[in-house]
């Protein structure tokens, strides 16, 4: 006997053992109920941490199943973990001192295919190592081409059933990692800000019925304090209320029952805006009053709709301000000079601060923010400032704090798919284990808004629609025009990198609408160096890629990836071969899932919802 035990030089042989006599791989038997369990698929392109040791408690209820008779499956895979993957991949990008933005879109593909490839053998070794009794004559990828036709037959399923749609609304937006992201995937920390009070000048509107007043008795009326008054506002964003379109008062606030359906003037911009009654607002927060911009706030979009109030963005997705449209609006922009006033005189509170405007038109926000304080100041429209312990969202991924902007995205209809769930889990048809996360389960999935499936990311499954471009002259288009190809390397991912780096410094980035690029460059070139497009929100589509209504054949496929957890949800049925797989028909339903609590709404949820909507079992 050795004095040492060498783990290397035996375990390996037995696993091996275990795998050429097929242990691990169940035979069917119609007269027995099986046992399954799928294996939460780790990260393709990640070793094993720490926690995924506790397998060994499905390992250890699989050999006990096995040991009892039952035809047992444990079923393993792996996800591409599409945000999670493409991240790293940037990181390494940055080491070498690139980006996502100098590749088309099917070169970063391709080069964050082959990186996960080469990754993806170390979890799969690691897994073996534990010696975790798994059925590998079944493995799975989230990537595989027949899992991928079947999240795309759900998708179209769904479309059919009038569970899909495509619409502008405000999202959560990671302006660093370039997408939008669904509110469970958006970190929120305590962090001690500021609230700014801010003045609203009030227009009287008995004025408007007057005879038209001299041009001194205008002035004097604009002046804040004289006769109309203000209104004061509280927030922890003072960048975004450039775009802001109402104030809100709730209606059991007696403090400002008369002021509802008054007018009020925005300040910096000039614009005049309704002030409204709205139950979401809190009369105890701040001043109890709610400035309300549409573009920028899911809550603020939402008493939009309810007051037909419009959208005015002055943010965009580089998380830099964006105030093109005001500047542009020529009959509200007056150029003048702000003057320091005493602190009893407000100056003209409808003269727009142009030239201030103009210099933080493509400012980054925090810079920003600073600068519309001391210009609020300047125009003795600051009424106070306090501190404030408040919530901020960060992206779960790079930690940057989350914009909401609009963007036309990808929803589906949550209500219908939810209510079953519900249902399934109140009657007791499916268990949750300890029975407190069954309570937080509920009151999740009971207040479950529609669910953002759009990614603006490269690696993933695309989304199954095409756009004719003939038809669509207006969609956006960003593609990288290419020059002659004359690289001669290997095929390894470290020649492919060369090769891209040597076409960038050959290529040119192009972006404009179909319609300004068609003239001056081949659907070819565009397509073949495509990045990304942008479709508007009421930009026509089809599911298959042909136009049926003009007959064209330049047409592009949506560049948008589905959220991982849109096929991840449909683990369960995608391993199993659904809908006419064997294994499907005796393993399904699984008998066990064991994962961790944090992604009970993330991933469970999802594959309760998919799987009762699918096989209504």
């Amino acid at each position: 006997m050795e004095p040492v035990y060498k783990a290397s030089e035996v375990e390996e042989k037995i696993y091996k053992m275990w795998e050429e006599n097929g242990y691990f791989t169940p035979k069917m038997d119609p007269k027995k109920e099986p046992f399954t369990i799928l294996l939460p698929p780790p990260n393709a392109n990640d070793p094993l941490h720490m926690g995924h040791a506790l397998y060994v408690v499905e390992d250890i209820l699989a050999r006990f199943h096995r040991m009892k008779g039952d035809p047992t499956l444990w079923l393993p895979g792996f996800d591409h973990a599409g945000i999670e993957t493409q991240f790293v991949f940037e990181k390494k990008l940055r080491k070498e001192d690139k980006s996502r933005f100098d590749f088309d879109r099917e070169t970063l593909f391709k080069m964050i295919s082959d990186y996960v490839n080469e990754n993806r053998g170390v979890a799969k070794s690691q897994l073996k190592k534990l010696g975790f009794s798994l059925d590998w004559t079944r493995e799975k990828y989230t990537m595989d081409p027949s899992l991928l036709k079947t999240v795309n037959a759900t998708f179209n399923k769904m479309h059919k059933d009038g569970l899909l749609y495509r619409k502008k609304k405000v999202v959560n937006f990671c302006p660093r990692c370039g997408t939008s992201y669904s509110n469970l995937e958006v970190d929120y920390s305590e962090e001690v800000g500021a609230l700014w009070y801010i003045r609203y000048p009030i227009i009287n509107e008995k004025q408007r019925s007057e005879a038209e007043p001299s041009e001194a008795t205008k002035e004097r009326r604009r002046v804040l304090g004289e006769e109309n008054g203000y209104i004061t506002v509280a927030t922890t964003r003072p960048e975004t209320m450039l775009g802001d379109t109402a104030v809100a008062v709730s209606p059991k606030d007696k403090r400002y029952k008369n002021l509802v359906g008054k007018t009020c003037i925005l300040p910096l911009v000039g614009r005049e805006i309704p002030i409204i009654s709205d139950s979401a607002v809190d009369k105890d927060f701040g001043a109890g009053a709610l400035k309300v911009t549409p573009a920028h706030s899911i809550i603020d979009e939402e008493i939009a709709g309810r007051h037909d109030l419009p959208s005015e963005v002055v943010i965009g997705q580089n998380g830099k301000m964006e105030l093109g449209e005001i500047l542009k609006d020529k009959s509200e922009i007056r150029s003048t000079k702000s003057q320091t006033n005493s602190k009893s005189e407000i100056q003209n509170p409808k003269q727009v601060q142009e030239e201030f405007l103009k210099s933080i038109n493509g400012m980054k926000i925090e810079e920003a923010r600073m600068l519309i304080i001391e210009e609020l100041k300047k125009l003795n429209l600051l009424e106070k400032e306090e501190k404030l312990t408040h919530s901020v969202g960060h992206c779960y991924r790079c930690g940057k704090i989350i914009e909401q902007l609009p963007l036309p995205q990808w929803f589906v209809k949550i209500e219908p798919l939810a209510k079953p769930a519900i249902a399934a889990v109140k009657k007791k048809e499916i268990k949750i284990v300890p029975a407190r996360f069954e309570k937080i389960f509920l009151q999740w999935m009971e207040n479950i808004r529609d669910w953002n499936i759009s990614r603006q990311i490269v690696w993933g499954p695309r989304v199954p629609v095409w756009y004719c471009l003939k038809c669509n002259p207006e969609i956006n288009i960003s593609f990288i025009n290419k020059k002659e190809d004359n690289w001669r390397g290997e095929a390894s991912l470290a020649d492919e990198s060369r090769r891209a780096s040597q076409l960038q410094e050959k290529s040119e980035l192009i972006s404009g609408t179909y319609g300004e690029l068609s003239g001056k460059y081949s659907f070819d070139d565009i397509k073949n160096g495509l990045q990304e497009l942008r479709a508007p929100e009421n930009a026509s589509y089809i599911l298959e890629e042909r136009c049926k209504e003009c007959g064209s054949q330049e047409i592009l496929q949506e560049t948008d990836t589905f959220d991982t957890w849109f096929s991840s949800g449909q683990w369960p049925l995608t391993t199993l071969n659904y809908p006419e797989g064997e294994d499907f028909k005796y393993f399904y339903p699984t008998t066990v899932l064991d994962t961790m609590w944090d992604i009970l709404f993330f991933w469970v949820a999802r594959m309760i919802m998919f799987g009762l909507y699918l096989t209504k079992d």
